[in-house]
């Protein structure tokens, strides 16, 4: 899986702004809260966006990466950011969706992730 920082609008490219967690624990209690397992080859509902990325969304959160390992738990963020909500806001959203969940997660294990994915 190739992820590069910055925005890149061709069409063998797919953008992403998220908040979310690449703690790999992390990633792991919070796909075991949502059912889903990270031992099956591409998990029902994942959407490939290229050969070698793609997201599985759910609720509350997407985990996003390949049909190997997952890079980032989170949700996508860009319209939240557009309509005046701050990245301290959004992580509060963040730990009280995994908080449902049962899975703990402090500001600190939370990051903004951007960046464009593909297979180049």
């Amino acid at each position: 899986m190739k992820i590069r920082n910055g925005f890149v609008s061709n069409s063998s490219t797919s953008s992403f702004l998220i908040v979310g967690t690449g703690d790999d624990n992390l990633i792991r209690k919070l796909m075991n809260a949502m059912k889903i397992r990270d031992d099956e080859d591409l998990p029902e509902g994942f959407i490939q966006f290229e050969p070698s990325f793609g997201v599985h969304e759910s609720k509350p959160f997407s985990i996003y990466g390949d049909e190997i390992s997952y890079a980032y738990v989170g949700f996508d963020i860009e319209d939240d950011l557009k309509c005046g909500h701050t990245l301290h806001t959004l992580k509060r959203s963040f730990i009280r969706e995994a908080k449902t969940l049962g899975v703990e997660v402090t500001e600190k294990d939370l990051n903004l992730f951007y960046g464009e994915v593909g297979d180049g």
